[in-house]
């Protein structure tokens, strides 16, 4: 049955709060864009030519902004009309241009490294987002609701097309982790072959660490996954985002409930996304899981009185900590401050205990998991073989210095963590950051429940990582953005639809019983915004990619004999991961020189997996200059055999071996 055309007769008015919202955020981007120094300085010896050019469209924008506000003000704004066509090829031509205005605008941007600039190009994206939705509203498809057949194409739409570029970008988006990723593959493969606890390339890690740090309990499903498709990046990514869309389906149901069916379609599309933008071969994935299951039991039964159900949500919550020993119970601690708090304030109301106990239901639901962790941990992995002394030197390590990268309880360091953290997060991932920053104001302003349930989620499970984080890494985004994952895509879901007008409330007071054909032509724009995104992601914001590394650690395998032990940068492994022959450099650093004889109560315990004096030595210039490796090779006498070019820190890979290997009179390609 065709849809009539249903017009209009909506006049062009902005409200005086959002106009003025319009001009705050104008000046606050004008006034950061100033603050910025360019690396040319050609103009007023503080920003370059093209700089200039930004920052003269920035400030019509922000003139524009407040010529709107001063004209509503006078009253000039109410008198101001525009009448457009409302025909079928005009509402035809506008869902088009909406679809694909804001992709075309995000890829033929120019590509840009600072902060301020791309804070400028979202802020056009946004006010670009605004200008559609107002055209859509003009030409009437706001008024025409969609079918229940048509909400479904949409929800294959949002399901499928995060499953088209995990298909596509799974190792190529995010960036490479060269040591973590790589050790995670060892790891595990090496479990699922001998069923031991042993790192080739980290072997010198004392075991207490790596049974509390490096064992989670779905790594056990890790195992069996390498087991059957193998061992490699792609293979334990593609596990980790297998694992991953087991939350999808509970932030789906979760947004529904509490923002309505647009919301629930954005959130599950933003959600996919997300998910692919920060899989790494790491099992932070749990931690955004069972936060999102979590979530989805507390909203639902938050209020019930059933003890079982509040130890069920405290029980999933707890559940993050298998992704992440020291950060995934913080969501777990911020939805028990919630209970904790209306625990309180029944309490100081009533001045009765017992008429608010679902807080201490949470806590045994928490404390029974963290007592199967340490079960788990003490019995399971160790055998009963524990000892209280190393176990708590283990977590200590994940804290202080000792652990690589480590800043301790130093105040002035952990600031200077964050910021480094969170340089990353915007660099790598400027979309998000500034749509969940935006997203979290929106949800500050309609002050509902579920709201501030969420921002306080978000606040206090931000805030518990600022005396717990330990490290950042660089050359990528961030390990943890994995881990709010659920809430970035409730609130943006939430933002959008209140945008569009189809809130629950919204929806009520316009008396419509479901979305929009603008509503869904915004889903539709954003499925292929975040299409657009995830290609400019791999192509122009990764220019520090490892992945070379691994090529050249395939050309290298096939080079150096099985029987020889190589020993090399971490990053090289993934291009030989069936390899048992091979451990880090820095096991050539951490072992005396001395302990590498035949003999050596430590080469007798490696030399069980496979893991003996390297005759094997791979060198990244620029990056390996560690005397003992240089110490190593001379008293071993190893020569350069071939030489490897590539595009990262020095530029060159050099590979050692015995003379013997020499091809000719001078190492190749060297």
């Amino acid at each position: 049955m065709e849809r009539p055309v249903v017009r209009s007769e909506s006049p062009v008015y902005v409200n005086r709060r959002l106009l003025t919202g319009w001009l705050l955020i104008s000046v606050i981007v004008l006034v950061i864009m100033l603050s910025h120094r360019s690396d040319s300085t050609q103009v007023l010896g503080r920003y370059s030519s093209r700089y200039v050019l930004t920052l003269g469209t920035m400030f019509g924008f922000a003139l524009l902004a407040a010529l709107a506000l001063w004209g509503e003000r006078r009253g000039w704004l109410a008198r101001v009309t525009i009448k457009l066509p409302q025909t079928r090829p005009v509402q035809a031509v506008v869902i088009v241009g909406s679809v694909a205005a804001p992709a075309a605008f995000w890829y033929l941007r120019p590509g840009s490294q600072n902060f301020p600039s791309e804070l400028f190009h979202v802020y056009v994206l946004a006010l670009l987002m605004s200008a559609i939705i107002w055209l859509l509203h003009q030409t009437g498809v706001a008024q025409q609701t969609v079918t229940r057949h048509e909400q479904i194409v949409l929800l294959i739409l949002v399901v499928m097309m995060p499953l088209v570029l995990m298909a596509v970008f799974v190792t190529r988006v995010p960036p490479l982790s060269p040591n973590d990723e790589a050790n995670q593959v060892d790891f595990i493969w090496t479990a699922a072959q001998t069923g031991e606890f042993f790192r080739h390339l980290n072997p010198v890690r004392p075991d207490s660490n790596l049974f509390i740090t490096s064992y989670p309990l779905r790594r056990w499903l890790a195992t069996t996954w390498l087991d059957v498709f193998g061992p490699g990046l792609l293979q334990l990514r593609t596990f980790y985002l297998v694992v991953g869309w087991v939350g999808l389906p509970f932030i789906y149901l979760t947004a529904k409930r509490l923002y309505g069916q647009m919301a629930a379609l954005v959130s599950i599309l933003i959600a996919g996304t997300l998910l692919l933008h920060h899989n790494y071969a790491r099992p932070d994935v749990l931690v955004g899981v069972a936060l999102a299951a979590g979530l989805y039991l507390f909203f639902k039964y938050r209020d019930d009185a059933t003890p079982t159900k509040h130890i069920m949500i405290g029980f999933i919550l707890a559940l993050g900590i298998e992704g992440h020993t020291g950060y995934g119970i913080r969501f777990a601690g911020a939805v028990g401050a919630i209970y904790l708090w209306e625990a309180l304030r029944t309490l100081m109301t009533t001045r009765r205990q017992s008429h608010d106990t679902r807080v201490l239901y949470y806590a045994l639901g928490v404390a029974v998991y963290l007592a199967m962790f340490a079960v788990s941990r003490i019995i399971f992995v160790t055998g009963g073989d524990f000892s209280i002394d190393s176990t708590a030197q283990a977590f200590s390590d994940i804290y202080t210095l000792q652990n690589p990268g480590g800043t301790g309880f130093s105040l002035l360091k952990k600031i200077n963590l964050h910021i480094d953290l969170y340089r990353q997060y915007l660099q790598f991932h400027p979309l998000e950051v500034l749509t969940l920053f935006a997203s979290l104001l929106l949800a500050l302003l309609r002050r509902t429940a579920a709201d501030r349930a969420l921002v306080i989620i978000f606040a206090l499970g931000t805030a518990y990582l600022i005396p717990a984080l330990a490290h950042t890494t660089d050359y990528i985004g961030t390990y943890y953005a994995i881990h709010w994952m659920p809430l970035t895509a409730l609130m943006i879901g939430a933002a959008v639809a209140q945008l569009t007008g189809t809130l629950p409330a919204q929806l009520q007071a316009e008396k419509r019983d479901g979305f929009h054909i603008a509503g869904a032509t915004v889903i539709v724009a954003l499925v292929v915004l975040v299409t657009v995104d995830t290609r400019d992601f791999a192509e122009r914001r990764i220019s520090f990619n490892h992945l070379e590394f691994a090529t050249i650690g395939q050309a290298i395998d096939r080079i150096v004999p099985d029987e020889m032990v190589i020993a090399g940068d971490s990053v090289y492994f993934l291009g030989m991961p069936r390899r048992t022959t091979y451990t880090g450099i820095a096991t050539l650093v951490n072992v005396p020189l001395d302990e590498w004889r035949d003999g050596s109560p430590r080469l007798d315990e490696w030399s069980r997996f496979g893991i003996r004096a390297p005759q094997a030595i791979i060198v990244t210039v620029g990056r390996n200059f560690q005397p003992e490796i240089d110490d190593y090779i001379a008293a071993n006498g190893l020569v350069a055999v071939r030489c490897f070019a590539h595009n990262l820190y020095g530029k060159q890979t050099i590979l050692y071996m015995p003379e013997d290997f020499l091809p000719g009179d001078a190492p190749a390609h060297c």
